[in-house]
């Protein structure tokens, strides 16, 4: 099993688009946390983070794709405190 935390750090240390999105996804998280924005909103948001528009990726991209997308699935089915 995949340790949730080691992905997303992963992610955060990649100065990529995707690591710029995984930033973002843990700046919702946190916000959500903290009630400054709703569980819906936090959804929303989350989603909007997982769509590429007119993006061209190759393989390696796609794979990561894949990966954060997962990884964001698993962040959204978390509750929240």
């Amino acid at each position: 099993m995949m340790n949730i935390d080691t992905v997303v750090q992963n992610f955060l240390e990649q100065d990529t688009v995707l690591g710029h999105r995984m930033q973002q996804a843990m700046q919702y998280r946190s916000a959500a946390e903290a009630g400054e924005i709703s569980a819906e909103e936090y959804q929303e948001l989350m989603s909007d983070l997982q769509r590429l528009d007119q993006i061209q990726l190759s393989a390696n991209e796609l794979d990561q794709q894949i990966a954060f997308n997962n990884i964001v699935n698993t962040l959204k089915s978390l509750p929240l405190p």
